[in-house]
């Protein structure tokens, strides 16, 4: 018996996303398109008349953030197909599509922040004086924090244009990662399972230790047999890295990166010391799984094992139930909004299907609702993720109506992060003051998901921190780089 993941057009309707809240038809979206052209155009012919006075910037301010939210209702339109499908060619093409022509509108803006930035400062703060004006400070005292990197107009046209040539590598690397590469079948006690990108990480917490490894070594080699297509995608977008932070003036793409989320170099460094001193602990902790796990040796596909207790069954339903619950501090307006949007309001993608990509994420659309990326596979984790994403989608939801949408802060992923964890733990908080002294088996498995996600956050990361700054010290250095250097 063969256990194949469903097609997009197997799946219930309720459970999927309902892209057309966004925009009813394709010739909806069409003339969505074209009015953000021409508002485009209409800001372009303003060039060198953007703030002659107060209302001429409210004016130019106003027009710029309707079009900000006019293009994010668009982005997530055309992108969130490809990302449930990437079997989809049309869904590619068409994404492909507004990738370009979002490319075109950045380099038809880019004199915008030059132009006024060429403005006195004490001029700036006369015009802010206008009371109408006083919500977007927050965004001119963030243009001015990037003075030193925002280059000339026509130096930005070009930067804004590159996007969309830089863009291929990702592209590139998300068709052949999530659609195109083939893996194997993993056998199973039931039968050949369908390996793909949502189906992986699920296959990992298998308390079948045969279909964890089965997982893991096939994943792997289906990987390892594009491994010089892969390595050159990579290092195309760390080239990319090191190309912008030249040309902005920042000591390098790590700062450009961090710069873009309001971190600082210092703050990473703090926190990778705070890793490498605590890294005992992660040995510990693996040294408790193998005795408990019963194992000789704790292997790669050990990492995600469950306890060896009975398995925790958890249906999207009453994880919707336990997440309006552990919400409830955050009072009824709050948690009507989060259960309607996790059940009738349809905002979560919820299960695998052929096609869909890895992992989990929350894609804002303005004016509409937030979009959630899940594969819910009926256990803890996948409640821990579905909360983690839902409280990504209702900071979402909370900055919208109260901050514009030009002030990038409110919605970088250091506040966003935070947000969402936010929600995680107070899930956590709640299961673990929920009396079940008849069940044991629980309380051993929400430990189980806590330190499984602690793991995510407090050594994968900073992991792959460490990967990513010793490969750009190399590209900076012009060592030859492949694929065989990249895996040692």
């Amino acid at each position: 018996m063969s256990l194949s993941l469903p097609t997009r057009d197997e799946l219930k309707p309720l459970e999927t996303w309902a892209l057309e809240h966004i925009y009813a038809s394709s010739e909806t979206a069409e003339r969505a398109l074209c009015e953000a052209d021409g508002a485009v155009k209409a800001l372009a012919a303003c060039a060198g008349k953007l703030a002659e006075d107060a209302s001429t910037l409210l004016k130019t301010m106003d027009a710029l953030e309707g079009l900000a939210r006019l293009r994010g209702r668009l982005g997530s339109y055309y992108r969130l197909p490809v990302t449930t499908d990437q079997h989809n060619t049309e869904a590619r093409a068409k994404a492909a599509r507004y990738q370009g022509l979002s490319s075109g509108w950045s380099s038809a803006l880019a004199f915008v922040e030059p132009e006024l930035l060429a403005l006195p400062s004490a001029r700036i703060s006369e015009l802010l004086a206008d009371p109408r004006l006083e919500r977007y400070r927050p965004f001119f005292a963030r243009l001015e924090d990037r003075r030193p990197h925002v280059r000339s107009p026509e130096v930005e046209e070009v930067l804004a244009g590159a996007d969309g040539v830089f863009g291929a590598y990702e592209r590139a690397r998300d068709a052949l990662a999530e659609g195109d590469l083939r893996f194997e079948p993993v056998p199973s006690s039931e039968g050949e399972r369908e390996l793909a990108p949502s189906s992986y990480t699920n296959m990992l917490h298998s308390a079948d230790r045969s279909v964890r490894q089965a997982a893991f070594e096939r994943w792997t080699d289906g990987y390892l047999s594009v491994a010089d297509t892969l390595a050159e995608t990579y290092l195309g977008r760390v080239r990319r890295s090191a190309f912008d932070a030249k040309v902005r003036n920042y000591a390098s793409g790590e700062a450009a990166a961090l710069a873009d989320h309001y971190a600082s170099v210092e703050i990473l460094d703090a926190t990778l010391a705070a890793f490498t001193k605590r890294l005992p602990v992660w040995h510990r902790y693996w040294a408790v799984r193998q005795r408990l796990l019963g194992l000789e040796r704790h292997e790669p596909w050990d990492v995600f094992a469950p306890p060896p207790t009975p398995a925790v069954s958890v249906s999207y339903e009453a994880a919707v139930a336990w997440i309006e619950a552990a919400a409830a501090p955050l009072g009824d307006a709050f948690t009507n909004t989060l259960r309607d949007g996790m059940l009738e309001g349809r905002w979560v993608d919820r299960h695998p299907n052929r096609g869909k990509r890895q992992g989990a994420f929350c894609a804002g659309a303005p004016d509409i609702h937030p979009y959630v990326f899940v594969s819910f596979d009926n256990n803890l984790s996948s409640a821990s993720t579905l909360a983690h994403e839902m409280g990504h989608a209702m900071h979402a939801v909370l900055a919208e109506q109260r901050v514009p949408a030009l002030d990038g802060w409110a919605l970088s992923m250091t506040v966003a992060e935070t947000a969402s964890n936010g929600l995680q733990a107070l899930l956590r908080s709640y299961l673990m003051r929920q009396p079940r002294a008849s069940d044991p088996n629980f309380d051993i498995a929400l430990l189980d998901e806590a330190f499984g996600n602690l793991h995510r956050y407090l050594f994968v990361m900073p992991t792959l921190v460490r990967f990513e700054r010793a490969v750009h010290a190399a590209s900076g250095r012009d060592e030859p780089l492949s694929a065989d250097k990249l895996i040692d």
